[in-house]
């Protein structure tokens, strides 16, 4: 997995800022490709059934 010398320059400063810790070139690289491969394993995109299935749950859930 890869990430763009720009794409580390922006996890870097957002790190910083909501954590307020200052990583070294390195941490940083390791961090976000962590961030990377939990993302990959974790979020899937919702097909329009998928959609439609929740829709209907949370429908009988609220009447």
């Amino acid at each position: 997995m890869e990430v763009s010398p720009e794409q580390l320059e922006k996890f870097h400063a957002i790190y910083r800022e909501q954590f307020g810790v200052e990583l070294d070139p390195k941490e940083a690289l390791e961090k976000a490709i962590a961030l990377l491969q939990v993302m990959k394993h974790v979020y899937q995109p919702m097909t329009e059934a998928d959609l439609q299935r929740v829709q209907e749950r949370r429908g009988h859930l609220f009447t």
